[in-house]
């Protein structure tokens, strides 16, 4: 994370390839392996508004089911690998909750 904080992940994903474990309308659920057995994700969100197309940032997101201990059990994702439940779980919409519009 210190790492993270430091370059940042589009600079990472610049160095690394990243394998995409998911891919939803607008976020790919990304993997990046940094050797020695360390493995972080990344949620790539893409999206307009109405002064920019195709912004994008990464968002970092936990990689088991037990990197999410420390949230509320009802919010985590059923399927952890899925690009669009990862997605909603950072807007924090809890599972079966749908969302009408973002803005």
């Amino acid at each position: 994370m210190a790492m993270l904080k430091k370059i940042g992940f589009e600079r990472l994903e610049k160095a690394l390839s990243a394998k995409t474990i998911s891919h939803a309308n607008t976020a790919d659920l990304l993997e990046f392996d940094l050797g020695n057995g360390v493995v972080i994700r990344g949620l790539k969100v893409c999206w307009d508004d109405k002064h920019e197309r195709g912004k994008q940032t990464i968002i970092p997101v936990p990689r088991t089911r037990e990197q999410y201990a420390s949230v509320d059990a009802d919010a985590i994702p059923d399927n952890i690998d899925d690009a669009e439940q990862v997605r909603r779980w950072t807007l924090g919409l809890k599972p079966g909750h749908e969302l009408i519009m973002e803005t």
